[in-house]
């Protein structure tokens, strides 16, 4: 008697663990498909395992300067593994994917069948019904910008600019030296972050803070033209153009003939010069004479070069006067501007001058 009961127990037991065990594989499984069913999870899944290559070449295209049209299905799948988007909830079963505040493409769900489990949790099994790419079906976009004289290469390729911006300030040197402006990259349609270098002339590699838009001025800073190898006595010319303008600098046609030595004959600053030493305005410049030292302040900073051809620096000079008149008075004449200079045949010349705002 106690052997059948025994029996029938173990057999009891058995068919419960039998039972709880399904019980155990079907909640799990049931969990399983809970979380695929998720808009989030069903899409992530599909982005990088379900789609196609046909719906990704319809979809995308891929930079072929840059990257192999081969790696186009592959790139595009991995990028989404990588999580680089967002989806945005426009309407029930209906996602816009974003990349970098763009759509890039829209997907339309719609429910199979809706589950409940165990009464507690209901989802949908959802099916994909329709895919739409957008116009902005851009995945990775770059923005450089650089100086000229440097070459920009990505995934081992020279690249080519599309905008030439050219620098204003030495706009007028430029019809006698090259000056380095600045060339705009705009390269579209990455599907995979490329390898990008920069190499300036001599063929060293430039460093960069790495990002979607990257700017590189190429300006070599300093804080002395001597620091800088520029031989030039930029406090000379200074002096020597802050004198002429109030009459004072020797030389013939009230200091032209000096002054003009600093310039490109026929440039703007010879023209500008000229006009002024060959005005009456100059000669009604107020009756003073210069105190000793007549320069008792002169500073050179912010010296920045561009080439070899061309730099800029800022000048500060206080001139020290002694107005004549009825009654004297004592005048400091502050001169505070940047310089720019380019190195020509004849040697450095003076190209434009700018007053520095404080």
């Amino acid at each position: 008697m106690k052997s059948k009961f025994l029996k029938g127990f173990i057999v009891y037991v058995i068919v419960l663990l039998v039972i709880g065990v399904i019980l155990n594989v079907s909640m799990h499984h049931q969990l399983v498909q809970l979380e695929k069913n998720t808009p989030e999870n069903y899409i992530h899944n599909y982005l990088t395992n379900q789609m196609d290559d046909a719906t990704i070449q319809k979809l995308f295209q891929n930079n072929s300067l840059y990257e192999s049209d081969t790696d186009l299905c592959e790139n595009v799948r991995n990028f989404f593994k990588g999580g680089n988007y967002e989806l945005k909830r426009k309407d029930k079963n209906l996602y816009d994917v974003v990349v970098n505040g763009n759509t890039v493409m829209a997907l339309t769900l719609r429910s199979l069948k809706s589950v409940n489990l165990l009464g507690l949790l209901n989802y949908d099994v959802l099916e994909l019904i329709q895919i739409d790419g957008t116009v902005e079906k851009e995945l990775l976009s770059y923005k450089i910008t650089a100086p000229s004289n440097y070459q920009i290469k990505v995934n081992g390729v020279l690249a080519q600019h599309d905008t030439n911006i050219k620098n204003e300030e030495f706009s007028d040197a430029a019809k006698y030296v090259e000056i380095p402006s600045k060339y705009v990259y705009q390269l579209n349609h990455f599907t995979k972050e490329p390898v990008i270098e920069v190499v300036d002339e001599p063929s060293i590699k430039v460093s960069f803070e790495e990002g979607n838009t990257i700017e590189i001025d190429g300006e070599k800073k300093y804080d002395s033209l001597e620091e800088a190898g520029i031989d030039f006595d930029i406090i000379k010319f200074a002096e020597d153009w802050s004198l002429f303008l109030t009459n004072d600098l020797t030389g013939g046609t009230r200091g032209f003939t000096t002054i003009s030595k600093y310039f490109i004959k026929d440039s703007n600053m010879y023209k500008k010069a000229r006009s002024w030493a060959t005005s009456i305005d100059i000669t009604f410049t107020s009756k003073h004479r210069l105190n000793n030292p007549p320069f008792p302040r002169e500073e050179v900073s912010n010296v920045v070069v561009y080439s070899d051809n061309a730099f800029k620096a800022n000048v500060i000079l206080d001139k020290s006067m002694t107005i004549l008149g009825k009654q004297t008075t004592q005048k400091t004449d502050t001169f505070n501007s940047t310089i720019y200079v380019v190195k020509t045949k004849d040697g450095y010349k003076v190209t434009n001058i700018k007053g520095v705002t404080e």
